[in-house]
């Protein structure tokens, strides 16, 4: 997935994330940038439920980065989620939402982030950014994950999907012979 314009999309093989809509929290001022509320719900596309449902996310406030180009960011943070990184060992996982989702269902509930328009200085982007994983099983006990990672591009607030960092699992969908699925 590339930079693309207002409602990013994380897809994988049946869940989603619904389109994100920046909503204004509080405008510019003398200290901070404008900031905005997102709402983000996770979609099960599949024609089966999505089992098992874990959400986990690091909101980053703002990081000194440049358009979300460096894989090795994301890969750190995505490490941090899986708590493979000792600072982070118990990175919670954030189930505001059902664990199940039924076949072709949004969440009712949304994960909410905060993010700020981006800080421009002469060396460095200052940058709000949303680098989560979703990880579920499907009818058939295959596990499945999906990477999402997105970025304030705008003072309008518009998200951005990273150059890196939006992944979906190729997982084989074959059952695991025990009958249990393992997720991360």
């Amino acid at each position: 997935m590339g930079v693309g314009g207002i409602f990013p999309r994380a897809l994988a093989l049946w869940m989603e994330i619904e389109p994100v809509k920046p909503l204004l929290l509080s405008p510019r001022n003398d200290k901070f940038g404008v900031t905005f509320k997102y709402e983000m719900f996770p979609n099960n596309m599949g024609k089966t439920a999505a089992r098992d449902i874990k959400f986990r996310s690091v909101p980053i406030p703002l990081a000194g980065y440049n358009s979300g180009s460096d894989r090795q960011f994301v890969d750190f943070n995505q490490k941090i989620l899986l708590g493979k990184v000792p600072s982070a060992a118990d990175v919670p996982v954030n189930n505001p939402f059902p664990k199940v989702l039924p076949p072709q269902t949004a969440s009712t509930v949304p994960f909410i982030y905060i993010g700020q328009e981006p800080q421009i200085f002469p060396k460095v982007q200052w940058a709000s950014y949303f680098i989560g994983r979703i990880d579920y099983c499907d009818e058939f006990q295959v596990g499945h994950w999906l990477k999402f990672c997105f970025f304030v591009a705008n003072s309008r607030g518009e998200l951005w999907n990273c150059k890196e960092g939006n992944e979906e699992d190729t997982n084989a969908e074959i059952p695991p012979k025990d009958g249990k699925c393992v997720l991360p």
